[in-house]
């Protein structure tokens, strides 16, 4: 018979008894001590599994051995190593994947093992106190706060590293009530304005059919001077083309300017006002309307105020279905389709653009955007031909080379606890495909063909695709940069004034890491390279001063030169020539001279003119060498163009050695892995600590820089 529990102690139904009771079959309380091994002064010990209360593992039988799914199938391989229709030196993924073979990747590891410790954290990723770092930050100005830090901690203060923050342009200005509209500019006027509005703005990103506008909008706003019958969309629309138009035009300093009473703020606030309204109308002309004020505020680098009206354009496409597929389809006018499909794209391709350069989240989600692949959005001819054109070419294009950019985003930039050398590979070999599928006609060679316009008097700037051409191609290279920064930002706060390491054969993943910097050095050479040849390029033509992205896409890529620069300086040499000093520092210089261009329309461009001289500074007093790259001790300076001749940056070499991620995938060995146990393994990054990127925790005011290896 049991004894009795306490009275004080309802016993509840448990899953375990101590050794005692269990032997005895007496009823237990499950903890220890029990209430009858307290009463008995006993040692109450819990020994005996009691396998009722164990749930069986139910596991699968294999029969047939897993086999390990290669990262790119046969076809895909035969499809990236064939010969392209461009020049090789065009190409600038050409090398990558290196080997010949999907299943020949085991041989290449040379039997070079690294044993895991799961107890080590990966260093990449958490800093001393553990939290996670590099998440989100895709802007230039994040990376300036980076580098700053860096060369504090390697050359200590200077003025780029105490250079205050960027002064704040995006303070609104002082708008008033709008009490009347402006004045409509006469109509010879108003076309001289709308050719800057379509150089400018049309050209670059789709706002609306400009034969359709002009037939619908504005021939029907001008046929009626008083504007008492029309439309108020109409003249919202007309008036926030002429508000963006005068303000190109008041930047490139055109003289119609001085045809206009009112500024371009009066008829922009007008239109917006009219936009406000009848916002609850459910009308897709308030998406054109907030689309142009987006380029209004970014114009006059109210850059808080752009992302919300860029936002808002969004917001009312999506509640309008233009991302809907089945919502698309339900139109009759093939045209008005074609509009929608169109519109939303640019949209696409706006929200990611502003997002990238300034850290901002997405307003369009790709799983929700499942119109994404429809491409009908061409014109059609008398014979029902698709009429092809650069432009609406480059639109889809950008449009899937954002798409990969936004799985960059999510694996390299957000809240994981990893940095996965496999799916930075996969991510590379989606870009490579992107690349070898362009059409011909919007290739990378077409962005320097015919660079000088002093000898083309007939180019048609409003259907000129340089423009478009040039943005493809600089998002193709940023997403690159985005992809290896990581990588490239880890070598260079861990090797920077090491020790040369052992000459002992390099492991699959030193050699997978060094190759993600190199990638990133040599697509922001040619970025600077597109960009110094696109300026002398519109350099004689006044009308085209757009120049938000291409400054900002400038600076990122100076800013990963000057701290390849710092990395070499302070190993002591230059392993390729295109690195060499004299190329690095004429490559800054260029970014320079693409930022003094720009100036003038450009606030932030003269900002960015500064930290690039200031980083130029430091790296001179420091090191001993004068602007050209030459030695102070030397008399005679050797001055050396390298950005004139654009074929002798080899195209062969850019991401050299990228295929040699692939064996590590077969492998299943992650870089992160790798970087686990580098610290006792590894002399490529030798007397390591166990945090080197504390630094680079974002949005905790002051950089700390005490964690770096000293």
């Amino acid at each position: 018979m049991s004894e009795p529990e306490d009275e004080g102690v309802k016993r509840t139904k448990v899953s375990r008894a101590c050794d005692y009771c269990k032997k005895r079959k007496f009823k237990c309380s499950g903890k220890s001590p029990c209430n009858l091994c307290t009463k008995k002064k006993l040692e109450c010990v819990f020994s005996i599994i009691d396998r009722r209360t164990i749930r069986r593992k139910n596991k699968k039988r294999k029969i047939k051995k897993e086999v390990v799914k290669p990262v790119i199938d046969n076809q895909t391989l035969n499809l990236l190593t064939q010969k392209a229709n461009i020049p090789s030196h065009y190409q600038p993924l050409l090398i990558f994947p290196l080997h010949n073979g999907i299943n020949n990747a085991n041989d290449i590891t040379g039997g070079h093992k690294l044993m895991v410790k799961p107890e080590d954290p990966p260093k990449l990723i958490f800093d001393s106190q553990g939290n996670l770092r590099y998440f989100g930050e895709t802007s230039p100005l994040s990376l300036l706060f980076e580098c700053r830090a860096i060369f504090k901690d390697k050359l200590g203060e200077s003025e780029f590293t105490t250079q205050g923050t960027c002064p704040i342009v995006d303070e609104p200005e002082e708008s008033e009530d709008v009490v009347a509209p402006p004045p409509l500019p006469t109509r010879e006027t108003f076309n001289r304005i709308f050719e800057v509005f379509l150089i400018n703005i049309n050209q670059v990103c789709y706002v609306f059919d400009t034969n359709y506008f002009t037939k619908n909008t504005v021939e029907f706003v001008y046929a009626d001077p008083t504007c008492a019958n029309c439309p108020r969309d109409k003249i919202s629309l007309i008036n926030l083309v002429i508000g963006v138009g005068l303000k190109y035009a008041e930047l490139c300093q055109d003289p119609i300017v001085a045809e206009f009473t009112h500024s371009a703020a009066n008829y922009m606030e007008f239109g917006l006002d009219l936009a406000n309204r009848y916002i609850n109308k459910n009308k897709v002309w308030v998406s054109e309307a907030y689309s142009m004020a987006y380029y209004y505020y970014q114009a006059v680098q109210q850059r808080n105020t752009a992302w919300l009206m860029l936002g808002t354009a969004v917001r009312n496409a999506q509640a309008l279905g233009l991302h809907r597929k089945f919502i698309n389809d339900s139109f009759d006018d093939p045209g008005y389709r074609r509009h929608r499909r169109k519109l939303f794209k640019s949209l696409y391709v706006n929200d990611y653009i502003v997002s990238l350069l300034h850290g901002r989240p997405l307003h369009i989600d790709d799983y929700d955007y499942d119109d994404f692949d429809n491409e009908d959005i061409f014109e059609i001819d008398r014979d029902g031909n698709q009429i092809k054109s650069q432009k609406l070419l480059c639109l889809i294009e950008t449009t899937k080379l954002y798409r990969i950019t936004g799985k960059i985003i999510k694996n390299c930039y957000s809240h994981s606890d990893k940095m996965n050398g496999i799916i930075a590979e996969k991510l590379a070999i989606e870009l490579k495909l992107w690349s070898v599928n362009l059409p011909p006609c919007i290739q990378i060679d077409k962005v320097v063909e015919n660079t000088d316009s002093r000898t083309h008097h007939s180019i048609d700037t409003i259907r000129d695709a340089k423009i478009p051409l040039l943005l493809v191609h600089l998002s193709q290279l940023y997403a690159i940069i985005l992809l290896c920064r990581p990588f490239f930002m880890y070598i260079i706060a861990v090797k920077a004034g090491k020790k040369k390491a052992s000459k002992r054969m390099k492991s699959i993943e030193e050699i997978a890491i060094c190759n993600f910097g190199k990638a990133a050095v040599k697509s922001s050479i040619l970025v600077i390279q597109l960009v110094d040849y696109y300026v002398g390029y519109i350099q004689f033509l006044p009308m085209r001063v757009e120049s938000y992205g291409v400054v900002h896409a400038t600076f990122n890529a100076a800013l990963i030169i000057g701290m390849s620069m710092l990395y070499y300086e302070l190993n002591g040499s230059y392993d390729d020539p295109d690195y060499s000093r004299i190329n690095s520092m004429g490559y800054l210089n260029t970014a320079k001279q693409v930022f003094q261009f720009y100036s003038d329309r450009n606030i932030m461009s003269q900002r960015f003119y500064d930290s690039i001289e200031s980083m130029q500074s430091a790296l001179m007093g420091k090191f001993g060498f004068d602007i050209h790259g030459n030695d102070k001790e030397v008399k005679q300076e050797v001055k050396q163009e390298v950005l004139k001749k654009f074929p002798m940056f080899n195209y062969d070499d850019f991401i050299d050695n990228f295929g040699a991620l692939l064996p590590m995938t077969t492998m299943g060995q992650s870089v992160d892995q790798y970087l686990s146990e580098s610290s006792t393994t590894s002399s490529l990054f030798e007397n390591s600590v166990s945090q080197p990127l504390d630094m680079f925790m974002y949005g905790m005011g002051e950089i700390n820089i005490n964690t770096l290896e000293r």
